[in-house]
């Protein structure tokens, strides 16, 4: 329920690994080498990378295998990953229409918006650029083109959320679609309503 199974030069792995704000962990086993190994480390910049590195060099030398020098290939693979997201981008954003403005005032963004099912989503205004929280998570808000903004946050680092501003009849912003899942149309926040001072 939930390891994953693979093979390490010919040998039955079974892993799993964990991790949240602060530090990642992996165990790791050789059932049939009736051999165990687990990694908890204090940081989730490159914790992975040091679980894989350190389970597979304990690994080599527990079964007497010829050293490899994995974090050698490890860095390989990542500078590589690295990259091709870097190329990615590139042509993600090849789209993107230069010299364009919003449709409304940087105020006219701002706002409470709710989805039945993601909760609020909140954009405010800070001096003279947007910034948005979400599920406690704060994000910063840039244009990108038309009424088209980028959300992007230190809590994901290597994702950017394109928000898309729609307009009523009366020319109001009412709602934000976001794609936050793949797989399923964007999720669509609407515009709530402000209580009227009495």
């Amino acid at each position: 329920m939930g390891w994953g199974i693979n093979a390490y030069r010919g040998h039955l792995l079974i892993f799993h690994g964990g991790g949240i704000d602060g530090f990642i962990s992996r165990v790791s086993f050789l059932p049939l080498d009736n051999t165990g190994i687990v990694i908890l480390t204090n940081s989730d910049r490159g914790g992975s990378a040091l679980c894989s590195i350190i389970t597979y060099n304990l690994f080599d030398r527990i079964l007497k295998l010829t050293q490899v020098p994995w974090a050698k290939r490890i860095k390989e693979r990542a500078d590589k990953a690295k990259k091709d997201a870097e190329q990615a981008k590139k042509k993600k954003d090849k789209h993107r229409k230069l010299n364009t403005k919003p449709s409304h005032n940087m105020e006219d963004y701002t706002g409470n918006f709710e989805n039945p099912g993601y909760g609020v989503l909140t954009i405010k205004k800070d001096v003279d650029q947007l910034k948005a929280t979400f599920n406690n998570i704060g994000f910063k808000v840039q244009h990108f083109h038309y009424d088209i903004f980028e959300l992007s946050s230190k809590t994901f680092e290597k994702q950017k959320f394109k928000a898309s501003f729609h307009t009523d009849v009366k020319g109001n912003i009412s709602k934000v679609s976001i794609p936050l899942q793949t797989g399923v149309k964007d999720i669509e926040f609407y515009r709530i309503p402000e209580k009227r001072k009495k």
